[in-house]
Protein backbone atom coordinates (compact mmCIF):
# COMPACT_ATOMS: atom_id res chain seq x y z
CA UNK A 1 0.00 0.00 0.00
CA UNK A 2 1.26 3.66 -0.61
CA UNK A 3 0.30 6.90 0.64
CA UNK A 4 -1.46 9.12 -1.48
CA UNK A 5 -2.59 11.76 0.39
CA UNK A 6 -1.07 14.09 3.29
CA UNK A 7 0.76 13.86 6.93
CA UNK A 8 0.98 17.21 7.98
CA UNK A 9 1.90 18.48 11.77
CA UNK A 10 2.84 21.38 13.91
CA UNK A 11 5.89 20.92 16.35
CA UNK A 12 7.16 17.33 15.80
CA UNK A 13 6.43 14.50 13.74
CA UNK A 14 8.10 11.22 15.54
CA UNK A 15 8.37 9.03 13.03
CA UNK A 16 7.02 7.92 9.89
CA UNK A 17 7.01 4.82 8.52
CA UNK A 18 5.03 3.55 4.83
CA UNK A 19 5.90 0.11 3.47
CA UNK A 20 5.02 0.89 0.26
CA UNK A 21 5.35 4.19 -1.79
CA UNK A 22 4.73 7.62 -1.42
CA UNK A 23 2.75 8.81 -4.81
CA UNK A 24 1.70 12.65 -5.09
CA UNK A 25 -0.73 13.63 -7.72
CA UNK A 26 -2.16 16.73 -9.59
CA UNK A 27 -3.07 18.33 -6.15
CA UNK A 28 -0.79 20.83 -4.76
CA UNK A 29 1.07 19.27 -1.70
CA UNK A 30 -0.53 15.54 -2.13
CA UNK A 31 1.49 13.00 -0.67
CA UNK A 32 3.00 15.46 2.07
CA UNK A 33 4.91 14.13 4.94
CA UNK A 34 5.26 17.66 6.60
CA UNK A 35 4.97 21.44 6.43
CA UNK A 36 3.59 22.89 2.93
CA UNK A 37 5.88 25.74 3.20
CA UNK A 38 7.89 27.40 4.99
CA UNK A 39 5.32 30.45 6.66
CA UNK A 40 4.41 27.85 9.19
CA UNK A 41 5.67 27.14 12.95
CA UNK A 42 8.81 24.98 13.21
CA UNK A 43 8.07 21.57 12.27
CA UNK A 44 11.27 18.65 12.93
CA UNK A 45 10.32 15.47 11.26
CA UNK A 46 11.87 12.19 13.13
CA UNK A 47 13.30 9.36 10.80
CA UNK A 48 11.32 8.50 7.98
CA UNK A 49 11.33 5.02 6.19
CA UNK A 50 9.52 4.52 2.75
CA UNK A 51 9.40 0.70 1.59
CA UNK A 52 8.55 1.45 -2.03
CA UNK A 53 8.94 4.97 -4.39
CA UNK A 54 8.72 8.47 -3.53
CA UNK A 55 6.82 9.98 -6.61
CA UNK A 56 6.09 13.48 -7.79
CA UNK A 57 2.94 14.19 -9.57
CA UNK A 58 1.60 17.46 -11.35
CA UNK A 59 1.19 19.54 -8.13
CA UNK A 60 3.58 21.45 -6.54
CA UNK A 61 5.05 19.98 -3.38
CA UNK A 62 3.53 16.48 -4.10
CA UNK A 63 5.27 13.75 -3.55
CA UNK A 64 7.45 15.69 -1.06
CA UNK A 65 9.00 15.54 2.33
CA UNK A 66 9.40 19.01 4.02
CA UNK A 67 10.86 19.42 7.46
CA UNK A 68 10.91 23.70 8.17
CA UNK A 69 13.78 22.64 10.82
CA UNK A 70 15.64 19.43 11.36
CA UNK A 71 14.94 16.07 9.73
CA UNK A 72 16.38 13.16 10.53
CA UNK A 73 17.13 9.46 8.74
CA UNK A 74 15.42 9.45 5.70
CA UNK A 75 15.24 5.95 4.03
CA UNK A 76 13.85 4.98 0.43
CA UNK A 77 13.96 2.03 -0.43
CA UNK A 78 13.58 2.28 -4.10
CA UNK A 79 13.04 5.61 -6.41
CA UNK A 80 12.93 9.15 -5.87
CA UNK A 81 11.34 10.57 -8.82
CA UNK A 82 10.54 14.13 -9.28
CA UNK A 83 7.22 15.17 -11.46
CA UNK A 84 6.05 18.13 -13.33
CA UNK A 85 5.16 20.53 -10.49
CA UNK A 86 7.99 22.14 -8.42
CA UNK A 87 9.83 20.57 -5.84
CA UNK A 88 8.17 16.94 -6.82
CA UNK A 89 9.30 13.85 -5.29
CA UNK A 90 11.87 15.49 -3.26
CA UNK A 91 13.43 15.71 0.52
CA UNK A 92 13.78 19.33 1.86
CA UNK A 93 14.80 20.40 5.29
CA UNK A 94 15.32 24.01 6.84
CA UNK A 95 18.27 23.83 9.09
CA UNK A 96 19.47 20.44 9.26
CA UNK A 97 19.44 16.67 7.45
CA UNK A 98 20.33 13.87 8.89
CA UNK A 99 21.13 11.27 6.24
CA UNK A 100 19.03 10.65 3.39
CA UNK A 101 19.32 6.87 1.96
CA UNK A 102 17.93 6.41 -1.78
CA UNK A 103 18.52 2.68 -3.21
CA UNK A 104 18.24 3.21 -6.17
CA UNK A 105 18.19 6.16 -8.52
CA UNK A 106 17.15 9.77 -8.48
CA UNK A 107 14.99 11.16 -11.50
CA UNK A 108 14.42 15.06 -11.88
CA UNK A 109 11.49 15.46 -14.23
CA UNK A 110 10.17 19.24 -15.47
CA UNK A 111 9.45 20.70 -12.41
CA UNK A 112 11.85 23.13 -10.52
CA UNK A 113 13.74 21.02 -8.06
CA UNK A 114 11.49 17.65 -8.79
CA UNK A 115 13.38 15.04 -7.49
CA UNK A 116 15.92 17.24 -5.56
CA UNK A 117 17.07 16.79 -1.86
CA UNK A 118 18.16 20.73 -0.57
CA UNK A 119 17.71 22.90 2.21
CA UNK A 120 15.89 25.45 1.53
CA UNK A 121 15.35 28.12 4.27
CA UNK A 122 16.24 31.92 5.20
CA UNK A 123 17.45 31.42 8.12
CA UNK A 124 20.57 33.05 9.67
CA UNK A 125 21.70 30.07 11.32
CA UNK A 126 24.47 27.63 9.09
CA UNK A 127 22.89 24.65 7.64
CA UNK A 128 23.97 20.88 7.60
CA UNK A 129 23.98 17.58 5.96
CA UNK A 130 25.36 14.76 7.61
CA UNK A 131 25.14 12.04 4.86
CA UNK A 132 23.79 11.22 1.71
CA UNK A 133 23.83 7.92 -0.39
CA UNK A 134 22.40 7.13 -3.51
CA UNK A 135 22.76 3.02 -4.87
CA UNK A 136 21.98 3.94 -8.98
CA UNK A 137 22.46 7.33 -10.87
CA UNK A 138 21.62 10.75 -10.32
CA UNK A 139 20.12 12.10 -13.17
CA UNK A 140 18.50 15.72 -14.22
CA UNK A 141 15.36 16.34 -16.35
CA UNK A 142 13.93 19.53 -17.91
CA UNK A 143 13.45 21.72 -14.65
CA UNK A 144 15.94 24.24 -12.87
CA UNK A 145 17.52 22.21 -10.15
CA UNK A 146 15.92 18.87 -10.55
CA UNK A 147 17.67 15.69 -10.29
CA UNK A 148 20.24 17.57 -8.10
CA UNK A 149 21.44 17.96 -4.31
CA UNK A 150 21.75 21.39 -3.46
CA UNK A 151 21.59 24.20 -1.18
CA UNK A 152 18.74 26.68 -1.78
CA UNK A 153 19.30 29.10 0.93
CA UNK A 154 21.30 30.73 -0.81
CA UNK A 155 21.18 34.87 -0.52
CA UNK A 156 23.90 35.97 -2.25
CA UNK A 157 27.15 38.11 -0.53
CA UNK A 158 29.33 36.89 2.59
CA UNK A 159 26.37 37.23 4.82
CA UNK A 160 24.82 33.85 2.84
CA UNK A 161 24.26 31.24 5.82
CA UNK A 162 26.81 28.58 5.05
CA UNK A 163 25.78 24.62 4.11
CA UNK A 164 28.87 22.18 5.19
CA UNK A 165 27.91 18.64 4.14
CA UNK A 166 29.50 15.52 5.45
CA UNK A 167 29.47 13.08 2.84
CA UNK A 168 27.96 12.27 -0.78
CA UNK A 169 27.70 8.65 -2.27
CA UNK A 170 26.06 8.17 -5.40
CA UNK A 171 26.75 4.69 -7.22
CA UNK A 172 26.30 4.58 -10.82
CA UNK A 173 26.44 8.25 -12.41
CA UNK A 174 25.65 11.87 -12.04
CA UNK A 175 24.00 13.10 -15.48
CA UNK A 176 23.01 16.45 -16.09
CA UNK A 177 19.67 17.12 -18.30
CA UNK A 178 18.01 19.71 -20.08
CA UNK A 179 17.63 22.08 -17.55
CA UNK A 180 19.53 24.61 -16.10
CA UNK A 181 22.13 23.08 -12.64
CA UNK A 182 19.87 19.62 -13.24
CA UNK A 183 22.11 16.59 -12.26
CA UNK A 184 24.03 18.59 -10.45
CA UNK A 185 25.50 19.05 -6.81
CA UNK A 186 25.69 22.63 -5.77
CA UNK A 187 26.55 24.34 -2.91
CA UNK A 188 27.33 28.19 -3.21
CA UNK A 189 26.88 29.38 0.42
CA UNK A 190 30.81 29.79 2.22
CA UNK A 191 30.59 25.78 3.50
CA UNK A 192 32.05 22.53 2.64
CA UNK A 193 31.57 19.61 1.03
CA UNK A 194 33.66 16.85 2.91
CA UNK A 195 33.75 13.71 0.91
CA UNK A 196 32.16 13.45 -2.46
CA UNK A 197 32.34 9.86 -4.10
CA UNK A 198 30.78 9.14 -7.50
CA UNK A 199 31.52 5.20 -8.47
CA UNK A 200 30.91 5.94 -12.29
CA UNK A 201 31.03 9.09 -14.57
CA UNK A 202 29.30 12.86 -14.29
CA UNK A 203 28.00 13.78 -17.74
CA UNK A 204 27.41 17.20 -18.61
CA UNK A 205 23.47 17.54 -20.64
CA UNK A 206 22.73 20.40 -22.49
CA UNK A 207 20.98 22.64 -19.17
CA UNK A 208 23.72 25.49 -18.56
CA UNK A 209 25.34 23.89 -15.49
CA UNK A 210 24.05 20.39 -15.68
CA UNK A 211 25.54 17.27 -14.86
CA UNK A 212 28.61 18.00 -12.39
CA UNK A 213 29.46 19.57 -9.25
CA UNK A 214 29.33 23.58 -8.66
CA UNK A 215 30.39 25.08 -5.19
CA UNK A 216 30.04 28.10 -6.42
CA UNK A 217 26.81 30.52 -7.97
CA UNK A 218 27.78 31.45 -10.71
CA UNK A 219 29.92 28.19 -12.32
CA UNK A 220 33.91 28.79 -12.39
CA UNK A 221 33.43 32.60 -11.76
CA UNK A 222 32.13 33.40 -7.88
CA UNK A 223 33.45 29.94 -6.32
CA UNK A 224 32.91 30.21 -2.58
CA UNK A 225 32.64 26.62 -1.14
CA UNK A 226 35.53 24.08 0.23
CA UNK A 227 36.14 20.38 -1.43
CA UNK A 228 37.79 17.94 0.73
CA UNK A 229 37.83 14.50 -1.15
CA UNK A 230 36.55 14.22 -4.19
CA UNK A 231 36.77 10.84 -6.23
CA UNK A 232 34.94 10.02 -9.56
CA UNK A 233 35.62 6.25 -10.41
CA UNK A 234 34.73 7.03 -14.07
CA UNK A 235 35.16 10.15 -16.86
CA UNK A 236 33.93 13.49 -16.41
CA UNK A 237 32.20 14.25 -19.56
CA UNK A 238 31.53 18.11 -20.87
CA UNK A 239 27.88 18.40 -22.05
CA UNK A 240 26.40 20.73 -24.74
CA UNK A 241 25.23 23.59 -22.09
CA UNK A 242 27.26 25.91 -21.07
CA UNK A 243 29.47 24.71 -17.96
CA UNK A 244 27.67 21.07 -18.32
CA UNK A 245 29.94 18.28 -16.69
CA UNK A 246 32.35 20.75 -14.72
CA UNK A 247 34.01 20.29 -11.52
CA UNK A 248 34.12 24.02 -9.18
CA UNK A 249 34.83 24.46 -6.35
CA UNK A 250 37.11 27.11 -4.34
CA UNK A 251 39.99 24.31 -3.07
CA UNK A 252 40.38 20.49 -3.55
CA UNK A 253 42.18 18.41 -0.67
CA UNK A 254 42.28 15.89 -3.64
CA UNK A 255 40.82 14.60 -6.92
CA UNK A 256 40.31 11.64 -8.49
CA UNK A 257 39.36 10.62 -11.80
CA UNK A 258 39.54 7.06 -12.75
CA UNK A 259 38.86 7.58 -16.11
CA UNK A 260 39.40 10.93 -18.54
CA UNK A 261 38.79 14.53 -18.59
CA UNK A 262 36.87 15.66 -21.36
CA UNK A 263 35.52 18.96 -22.94
CA UNK A 264 32.61 19.27 -25.06
CA UNK A 265 31.25 22.24 -27.49
CA UNK A 266 30.33 24.92 -25.00
CA UNK A 267 32.96 26.58 -22.67
CA UNK A 268 33.95 25.62 -19.26
CA UNK A 269 32.51 21.99 -20.18
CA UNK A 270 34.09 18.56 -18.97
CA UNK A 271 35.96 21.20 -16.97
CA UNK A 272 38.24 22.14 -13.23
CA UNK A 273 38.42 24.83 -11.67
CA UNK A 274 39.65 25.87 -8.07
CA UNK A 275 40.43 29.14 -7.34
CA UNK A 276 42.32 28.40 -4.09
CA UNK A 277 44.41 25.52 -5.67
CA UNK A 278 43.95 21.38 -5.91
CA UNK A 279 46.42 19.73 -3.05
CA UNK A 280 46.44 16.91 -5.07
CA UNK A 281 45.10 15.96 -8.15
CA UNK A 282 44.75 12.57 -10.29
CA UNK A 283 43.10 11.70 -13.40
CA UNK A 284 44.07 8.34 -14.91
CA UNK A 285 43.06 8.77 -18.59
CA UNK A 286 43.21 11.80 -21.00
CA UNK A 287 42.90 15.35 -20.49
CA UNK A 288 41.14 16.25 -23.67
CA UNK A 289 39.72 19.77 -24.80
CA UNK A 290 37.28 20.37 -27.11
CA UNK A 291 35.91 22.89 -29.50
CA UNK A 292 33.90 25.33 -26.25
CA UNK A 293 36.74 27.14 -24.43
CA UNK A 294 38.81 26.23 -21.67
CA UNK A 295 36.63 22.73 -22.09
CA UNK A 296 38.90 19.58 -20.91
CA UNK A 297 40.73 22.13 -18.84
CA UNK A 298 42.53 22.28 -14.85
CA UNK A 299 42.56 25.60 -13.74
CA UNK A 300 43.62 25.63 -10.48
CA UNK A 301 45.03 29.01 -10.91
CA UNK A 302 48.68 28.29 -10.68
CA UNK A 303 48.25 26.32 -7.22
CA UNK A 304 48.36 22.97 -8.09
CA UNK A 305 50.72 21.34 -5.55
CA UNK A 306 50.83 17.55 -7.22
CA UNK A 307 49.44 16.55 -10.44
CA UNK A 308 49.27 12.45 -11.98
CA UNK A 309 48.33 12.40 -15.64
CA UNK A 310 47.61 9.20 -16.48
CA UNK A 311 47.38 10.07 -20.17
CA UNK A 312 48.08 12.26 -23.06
CA UNK A 313 47.39 15.97 -22.70
CA UNK A 314 45.67 16.87 -25.84
CA UNK A 315 44.53 20.38 -26.60
CA UNK A 316 40.94 21.50 -28.78
CA UNK A 317 40.54 23.60 -31.20
CA UNK A 318 38.61 26.52 -28.36
CA UNK A 319 40.61 28.89 -26.49
CA UNK A 320 42.37 27.81 -23.69
CA UNK A 321 41.09 24.13 -23.98
CA UNK A 322 43.17 20.95 -22.73
CA UNK A 323 45.16 22.76 -20.60
CA UNK A 324 46.80 21.78 -17.31
CA UNK A 325 47.91 24.27 -14.57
Amino acid sequence: AGLGGAAMGVGTITQVSVAGSVIGGAGDYSGLIGAKDFSVAAIDIGPVTIGGDLIGGSGSGSGLINSTNTLGKVVIKQQLRGGGGAYSGAVLAGITIDSVAIGGSIFGASGQASGSISLNSTNILPGTINKISVGGSVIGGGGDHSGSIFDAIYGGGTSTPRLDIGSITIGKDLIGGNGPNSGQIQNPSLGTLKILTIKGSVIGGSGTGSGGLELSDQGPINIVSFAGIVTIGGSVIGGSGVQAGGLFAAHFDALTIGGALLGGQNRYTGSIAATGGIDLLKIHGDVRGSTGESSGRVDAAGQLDLKLIGGAIIRGTGTDSGLVG
